[in-house]
């Protein structure tokens, strides 16, 4: 049975990962300094902790039931795929860090980007938590929508850029290559090229209820209309940001897409 300490580490860690798929896409400050790469993963770097925290309780915890024989094999999650390769190319990642010119900078991020071993980290404790309590269908529905809801205003901040109603003074032009809330034109569409598909299968998902099964009702209808305008409004976003190496992305994964629905 499942203990009370382990179910709220869950929800935290649940938490962390859909606040991280929220934040860091939409979050931008035109109040700081760099506006856009370093407040977002200060972000990232905060919701980590706090899903590395429930993550360290719900390890003692499993702990503290298998000893009392409660809860056997917890240390399988090691075995699982995937575990491994990422712990490997974490050590390689040290071990960079460690023989960098400078180890410090290397370790902490440069002031433009703040890509360093100390974010790469948090990623990797994002991936570990999700790989751990990412369990239920449910849980996967939530992380989907998350990103599809998410899309939504984002593309369409990439619109508005595009027919010069964008309200902010970007130094650059924003117009022909729209950047929206990444403040890169290719960091825009890279984004929304994964969050078209996630999108694309729900809308499948509504129109096939709606036509074919017994159940299909007006929520359908009403759900994959909503879902085909998010499908447009991600479509006319990537358009705008006339970046090619996304559109090669966006075409091997739709490829890849057709394979795995008539699989």
């Amino acid at each position: 049975m499942t203990s009370k300490l382990t179910r709220y580490a869950d929800a935290v860690m649940e938490s962390a990962w859909l606040l991280a798929l929220i934040l860091a896409p939409m979050f931008f400050n035109v109040y700081s300094q760099r506006v856009f790469e370093p407040d977002k993963i200060s972000l990232v770097r905060t919701v980590a902790l706090f899903g590395l925290a429930a993550g360290v309780a719900k390890i003692f915890e499993t702990w503290r039931t298998d000893a009392n024989g409660e809860q056997p094999g917890a240390t399988a999650f090691w075995r699982k795929p995937l575990v491994g390769q990422v712990l490997a190319l974490v050590a390689a990642v040290l071990l960079s860090t460690l023989f960098s010119v400078t180890p410090r900078q290397s370790f902490w991020g440069s002031y433009q980007r703040l890509q360093g071993t100390f974010t790469f980290l948090s990623y990797v404790i994002l991936f570990f938590i999700t790989f751990n309590a990412l369990r239920r269908e449910a849980q996967w529905r939530r992380l989907q929508y998350a990103i599809i809801l998410v899309s939504l205003p984002i593309a369409l901040y990439g619109i508005i850029q595009h027919y010069h109603l964008d309200p902010l003074p970007w130094g650059g032009d924003t117009t022909i290559r729209v950047a929206g809330n990444m403040g890169n034109s290719i960091f825009l569409a890279a984004w929304l090229i994964m969050a078209l598909p996630l999108t694309l299968e729900r809308m499948i998902e509504s129109v096939r209820k709606m036509l074919l099964d017994e159940q299909g009702s007006t929520s359908d209808a009403l759900m994959a209309g909503a879902l085909l305008f998010v499908l447009v409004i991600q479509a006319l976003a990537i358009l705008f940001t006339q970046s090619r190496g996304p559109w090669i992305g966006l075409a091997m994964g739709l490829y890849i897409f057709g394979l795995l629905v008539n699989a």
